[in-house]
């Protein structure tokens, strides 16, 4: 019997019109079946999902589920879908329906541990990625997830481990060689590094200029400065366009202490990301290195008006103090302080702050007693203000 989505192609009547009958309608048994084993609606929600068009998509999920309410796949597609349209909240109480409705099934757990990676929830995500692992030892995919959760918390020999593991489990449909060369990158394993970049760029030939920067990137905040230029040069040679590969390549020289390099990377970036603030707080850091204070000031301030962020403010702060301005110094610490989430900065600023304020306060005490020592005074007097002025 031919069946398309419920429709028989004619009547019983000769030349008579198509005969709908309900979504999965099975002639054989007149039940609401789909004769090929899929649910009813579900391919509907798989194509478009796979189109993005992810309301659809959730609307036909629903429709799954109301013919089918423990069908774990919909619930999946349907969080999925919630995901990609930013209500991560929704997401999630899908795929927590999709681990009640099949608690033997690993799928609704590792969607669910996707969603707290993308949301940055790492410690919520490895705990279900252990169970998953620990309730299917042989799940590639789990071991990925739980590399991705060890590498984002920065415990990169372990990240290594699960990454090699899911490769052993036979691990085909995503790579996870680009975690491993940088994972190998952070532990100064250049060599392996290398290899796994290699792999990489077999395996998606197109992404080279990307996979170099994610490289090079690694090797940046490893304190390989070295190899960081070299792979963000092979970027720009494949995309000399891309302002971000510039400024990055910038940051390397500017660690080298190579400002001249590192400026003339930062002046190419502001020309080709003319909005980012980054290459105008990387040119004023330069300048503030090089005790041009002034001119430091101005393009923080021009970094600042695009993003107000903390260590903008502390370089512009630290610029005015350059310039003898100790109330702008002030004033500019304060807000960095103020607006500074990482508490240990948030104390070294302040620690600076209360430094600087102090010897100011002392400079201007110093001052006021020098011309005091100017005036007529007895000598008693004249001798106690210049001990103080001696400052013992």
């Amino acid at each position: 019997m031919y069946m398309y989505r419920g429709i028989m192609p004619y009547s019983s009547k000769a030349g008579g019109k198509p005969k709908v009958f309900p979504q999965g309608f099975n002639g054989a048994r007149g039940l609401l079946e789909p004769a090929n084993g899929i649910k009813p609606w579900y391919k509907e929600t798989k194509e478009f999902f796979r189109g993005r068009q992810y309301s659809k998509a959730i609307e036909y999920a629903n429709k799954t589920l109301k013919e089918t309410p423990s069908f774990a796949p919909a619930y999946v597609f349907m969080g999925k879908a919630y995901a990609k349209l930013g209500k991560d909240e929704l997401a999630q109480e899908a795929f927590e329906n999709a681990i009640k409705s099949s608690s033997s099934s690993s799928l609704g757990y590792l969607e669910l541990v996707h969603l707290k990676i993308i949301n940055r929830r790492y410690l919520e995500a490895r705990e279900i990625a252990k169970k998953v692992v620990a309730k299917h030892p042989k799940h590639a995919l789990a071991y990925l997830r739980l590399g991705t959760c060890e590498f984002r918390l920065e415990n990169y020999e372990s990240s290594i481990y699960y990454f090699l593991k899911s490769l052993e489990l036979g691990l085909s449909n995503i790579s996870p060689h680009n975690f491993l060369m940088r994972a190998y990158a952070y532990c100064s394993k250049e060599n392996f590094a290398i290899m796994h970049y290699n792999i990489e760029n077999s395996i998606s030939p197109r992404q080279t200029a990307e996979t170099s920067s994610f490289l090079a990137a690694a090797f940046l905040d490893a304190g390989q400065y070295d190899n960081a230029i070299k792979y963000y040069s092979i970027a720009i040679s494949l995309k000399p366009n891309n302002g971000f590969f510039y400024n990055e390549r910038g940051r390397a020289y500017l660690y080298k202490e190579n400002f001249h390099e590192a400026l003339s990377d930062f002046e190419r970036a502001a020309q080709l990301i003319p909005k980012s603030p980054f290459p105008y707080k990387n040119m004023g850091i330069v300048l503030f290195y090089a005790e041009l204070y002034e001119e430091s000031a101005k393009l923080l301030k021009k970094s600042a008006g695009i993003n107000y962020e903390p260590e903008t403010l502390y370089y512009l702060a630290m610029a005015h103090l350059g310039m003898r301005d100790n109330g702008k110094f002030a004033e500019v610490m304060q807000k960095a302080i103020r607006i500074e989430k990482n508490p240990e900065k948030k104390r070294r600023y302040g620690l600076i702050l209360e430094k600087e304020d102090t010897l100011a306060k002392a400079h201007r005490t110093r001052e006021y007693l020098r011309q005091y020592l100017m005036q007529e005074v007895t000598g008693k007097e004249r001798k106690n203000i210049g001990f103080i002025v001696k400052g013992k």
